[in-house]
């Protein structure tokens, strides 16, 4: 029988073709938008009579607003920074982005897990370049509880300190890296629950190890937090005895730290 198995791919969409993606389908939604809204107000102004000579400037001003926005979207994308910080737009815009680049990818027959790994990526590049100069006294490691060896019979979703650090997974190197950094490192068995812990320990970062579906939904479901996504790596297909190389993860800190 052969095995399952499955690897993150490394390759990822162009920064280009996400900005071409980005900046298209904001003009789309926007014309649909104004579209609708134009329909509207021709459908009222057929009853109401002063609402006729605004109909078309209604129109025009809806269009303009969504060809700007679609273009300090694209802006902030390039410069990887946060053009309009007090609204949380960037996560849910490019997430939307994504999806709609899976889509696309999926009927032509190409890798949709592609446009996730590209999201990530930029996304990683917001977070550190958003946390420069800012004090990080907080940061919350999460795992996914497929990390653990499936035969294991010490289960540490609860509390990872049950680990034997037998070395025959990697969750002995993150209580290292826990307790030389002093950081918080929990496994989580959903989303439910991860949800539930980063409201309960309040970090200022979360670094996140998941699958592409994963961290596409937790930087989503965070909007007002820093998170720092990680790929697991699948040599035995998803959800069983998956890994990550630690250093991965020490590097990315690094990278937070010296920013």
């Amino acid at each position: 029988m052969e095995q399952n198995t499955e690897t993150t791919d490394n390759t990822y969409y162009s920064l280009p073709t996400l900005l071409f993606l980005l900046y298209a389908t904001g003009g789309l939604l926007y014309s649909l938008a104004s579209a609708g809204v134009f329909t509207i107000m021709v459908a009222l102004s057929r009853l109401i009579t002063p609402l006729r000579a605004w109909a078309g400037t209604v129109f025009i001003v809806l269009m303009l607003t969504g060809c700007a926005f679609a273009l300090l979207m694209t802006v902030s994308m390039m410069l990887r920074r946060e053009l309009i910080p007090a609204i949380p737009t960037r996560k849910i815009w490019m997430a939307y982005i994504v999806k709609l680049s899976q889509s696309i990818a999926r009927r032509v027959g190409l890798d949709a897990d592609k446009a996730v790994r590209s999201f990530i990526r930029l996304s990683n590049d917001f977070v550190i370049n958003e946390l420069k100069n800012k004090k990080i006294a907080r940061v919350l490691i999460l795992l996914p509880h497929c990390i653990q060896l499936n035969s294991c019979s010490f289960k540490i979703t609860s509390d990872i300190n049950n680990c034997r650090k037998c070395g025959k997974c990697v969750v002995m190197n993150f209580i290292e890296l826990a307790a030389r950094y002093k950081f918080d490192v929990f496994v989580s068995t959903g989303g439910t629950m991860a949800r539930k812990v980063v409201y309960e320990r309040r970090p200022h970062l979360i670094m996140a190890v998941a699958c592409e579906r994963d961290l596409l939904s937790g930087i989503k479901d965070t909007l007002k937090m820093p998170v720092i996504g990680i790929l697991n790596e699948r040599p035995n297909g998803p959800c069983y005895n998956t890994t990550v190389d630690p250093k991965a993860v020490e590097d990315m800190l690094g990278r937070v730290f010296l920013a």
